[in-house]
C-alpha cells in the first residue's frame, strides 16, 4: 500500500483491519485457491487509484494504529486516572 499497490490476500489474522474497503484490495477466504487466483486477476485487470492508496497507508500507519488501539484499551478498562493508565501506556521510546 504504500507504494501505491493494492492488497490481494486471505482473510487472516489482521488483514481484514488493513483491507478494509474496496478501494484498497481484495480479500478471499484463507484455503480458496480459485478466489485467491480470480482476486489477482481482477486486480491486475483493475485501474487502481494508487495515490488514493498512498494516501490510505500514511493515515494508517503503524503510530496511527497503536493510538487507536491505546484509546480503545483505556476505554474498555474505564481508564480515566493515570494509576489505571500505567499498565497500558506507549513506551517512552516507541514514541
Amino acid at each position: 500500500m504504500a507504494c501505491g499497490l493494492p492488497v490481494i490476500s486471505t482473510r487472516v489474522g489482521g488483514n481484514a483491519e488493513v483491507v478494509q474497503e474496496p478501494a484498497t484490495g481484495e480479500l478471499v477466504p484463507f484455503g480458496d485457491g480459485d478466489a485467491l487466483a480470480d482476486a489477482i486477476e481482477r486486480a491486475l485487470d483493475r485501474d487502481w487509484d494508487r495515490e488514493a492508496i498512498v494516501a490510505y497507508a500514511r493515515a494508517n500507519g503503524w503510530d496511527a494504529r497503536v493510538e487507536r488501539l491505546l484509546r480503545e484499551f483505556r476505554a474498555l478498562v474505564g481508564a480515566s486516572s493515570p494509576a489505571s493508565t500505567a499498565a497500558i501506556q506507549r513506551p517512552a521510546d516507541a514514541a
